[in-house]
């Protein structure tokens, strides 16, 4: 367990150990940046395997698997294989987003895409794509603070609604000085946007 501590305490993480009898793990950060070009194609294969399995053979186009290997150059990648075959089974893929935060740089931890075969969601493996992934992260940058995003989506006044949320854009009382809710508009199946200025 030692070299498994030993590598969390690099300048980018990179470990593999068996989780349990039953599953092996690979967290590596930054594959794109941090490996080399016959692991980060072994990576980009299995994790396109996992797909098919989760997607009836269909595959996606986005994220990790838009052209280009941008994504994987600035992504924390788990990968988790059966042991007794090292078949795929799943894996999560969580960007670290750039910010500034009082004039320093730093990054926040997405919790991204993941995807488990659907043969395997009942073997407990969250825990491994969430939870194990991230205090991986916290031990590798000496236990400072990790910061985690899990947004997905963000009401905007033409998109995620679109036609109902321009109707109740306009309903909000006009108060530019603090952020409230919308007065009340007629009722629709789009959920109603809290927070927002008025545009």
């Amino acid at each position: 367990m030692f070299h498994v501590f030993k590598a969390m305490a690099g300048d980018t993480l990179s470990v593999s150990f068996n989780a349990s009898r039953e599953y092996r793990v690979w967290i590596v950060e930054r594959p794109g940046v941090t490996v080399t070009d016959s692991a980060l194609a072994s990576v980009k294969q299995q994790c396109e395997s996992v797909v098919r399995a989760c997607l009836a053979g269909e595959s996606l186009d986005y994220g990790l698997f838009a052209e280009g290997d941008a994504a994987w150059d600035r992504s924390v990648i788990t990968l988790i294989t059966r042991s007794s075959d090292a078949v795929p089974v799943a894996f999560n893929a969580m960007p670290l987003l750039d910010v500034i935060q009082g004039g320093e740089r730093a990054a926040v931890l997405h919790l991204g895409l993941v995807m488990v075969d659907p043969a395997e969601r009942s073997g407990g493996l969250s825990w491994i794509l969430y939870g194990l992934t991230c205090f991986a992260l916290f031990l590798r940058q000496g236990m400072r603070p990790l910061w985690i995003s899990s947004v997905t989506q963000v009401p905007a006044r033409r998109r995620h609604g679109g036609r109902n949320v321009q109707q109740r854009l306009p309903c909000a009382r006009a108060d530019p000085a603090i952020l409230y809710p919308p007065a009340p508009c007629p009722p629709d199946h789009a959920p109603t946007p809290r927070g927002l200025w008025r545009g």
